[in-house]
């Protein structure tokens, strides 16, 4: 089961779905164990994500977030200070397109995780950017419209600039390796 809590910090969204966990457990214990097929559901978090590229359940990118202890995260790596000082948040990029069988080539292949996993990255670094420097404390609600409006902004700017010369590049690298396998496709029929 997938739950959109429309929630931007990971204990924020955790304390929502254990919130909603209790009460359907409250809810099933006041009407008896056998009147609700949701007594015999085990309900338990898994995996949190974040920035949801989604198509279907076989094509889809997102932001898995993690907590890892501080020391052992490379300071130079992405992460999301808490309000914890023994952990933070570690996102990673989770990809799964079955689309990608239909790319003829495995740069192609990596080229459309690269570009999927950037984007997902960039916005969560930008989020994160915008709510530094306004200074908010805690993590606002999806709903907050400028938060809102100011994001959608630099995913147009992303997708107008970045990506542009990103496919631009994809193309050419594409173009060059598939010239090189027709020449050894034709090499190695000459040499049979």
């Amino acid at each position: 089961i997938t739950v959109s809590t429309n929630k931007m910090s990971l204990a924020d969204a955790e304390e929502y779905i254990n919130f909603v966990i209790s009460t359907i457990h409250s809810q099933v214990g006041e009407n008896g164990e056998g009147s609700s097929g949701l007594a015999r559901v085990a309900l338990r978090p898994r995996q949190f994500h974040t920035q949801l590229l989604f198509l279907d359940e076989y094509n889809f990118g997102t932001m898995h977030l993690e907590r890892h202890e501080k020391e052992s995260v490379n300071q130079d790596e992405f992460f999301i200070e808490e309000s914890s000082q023994d952990t933070v948040v570690v996102p990673s990029v989770v990809t799964a397109w079955s689309l990608m069988n239909y790319m003829g080539s495995e740069i192609a292949q990596d080229y459309f995780r690269i570009i999927i996993g950037r984007f997902s990255r960039d916005i969560l670094r930008k989020e994160q950017e915008l709510r530094n420097r306004d200074e908010m404390k805690g993590l606002p609600s999806l709903f907050d419209k400028q938060l809102e409006e100011k994001l959608l902004s630099f995913k147009k700017k992303m997708i107008t600039k970045n990506f542009a010369s990103t496919l631009t590049r994809a193309v050419g690298e594409i173009g060059k390796e598939q010239e090189e396998n027709g020449r050894n496709d034709t090499l190695n029929q000459n040499l049979l």
